[in-house]
């Protein structure tokens, strides 16, 4: 299990604001927050499918160095999701049919959701933050929205012990015309901080079913 779960959570620890736009955000009102979550759920819903490029840059506690990374991502309604590394090496992830396959070179593993609610969690939470599914009331998170600069933000605090053990914090960030994320920030228990964002999003295009399958 140990062999499934590290590579898994490695790929899952994606994400971090520039300091620059979080400073100019303000803290919405309770009714405005009403008013953007609202907006997100509702575009969410109107997503059929999405793709698009990503740059990762992961910052360790413990390193000076960024480490960056690129890949692509495929995203089709009912939660299926491939995540899929391209530089500087190559490693996918997908989720489709109640199952987690990883395959990174020759090697290839495979998890069933059922199994494991953490990896339901994990899983959930994945799809969510691409897709802004997450913001929900009485769900995993507690949300604080902010605004500013054309860009929405949501704050959410991890709420299940899961979760918890894993992240202090994530925020995701939304174009404020789309409604969409375009970039997402996790921070880690041990301090880490990992930056993806989202570039060249296509939306409701056709997407292969072959994409699923690692």
């Amino acid at each position: 299990m140990k062999k499934i779960i590290l590579p898994l959570i490695l790929c899952l620890l994606s994400l971090c604001s520039a300091p620059a736009v979080a400073q100019s955000l303000r803290k919405a009102t309770a009714a405005e927050q009403r008013t953007m979550v609202s907006r997100v759920n509702a575009a969410a819903k109107q997503v059929r499918s999405l793709t698009c490029d990503f740059t990762q840059t992961k910052t360790l506690s413990f390193l000076k160095d960024k480490v960056v990374s690129r890949g692509k991502m495929v995203y089709a309604q009912s939660g299926r999701l491939r995540w899929e590394y391209t530089s500087p090496y190559a490693y996918v992830l997908t989720i489709a049919d109640g199952k987690v396959r990883i395959k990174s070179g020759k090697q290839s593993q495979q998890i069933d959701l059922k199994s494991s609610k953490l990896f339901q969690s994990i899983a959930q939470m994945m799809v969510g933050t691409i897709t802004g599914q997450c913001l929900k009331e009485g769900g995993d998170f507690g949300i604080e929205m902010y605004s500013g600069n054309g860009k929405m933000e949501a704050r959410l605090t991890p709420k299940t012990r899961d979760l918890k053990a894993m992240f202090s914090s994530i925020r995701i960030r939304f174009d404020a015309a789309k409604a969409l994320p375009e970039r997402v920030e996790m921070r880690e228990k041990n301090g880490d901080l990992t930056v993806i964002d989202l570039k060249n999003v296509r939306q409701n295009v056709s997407v292969d079913a072959k994409a699923f399958v690692p």
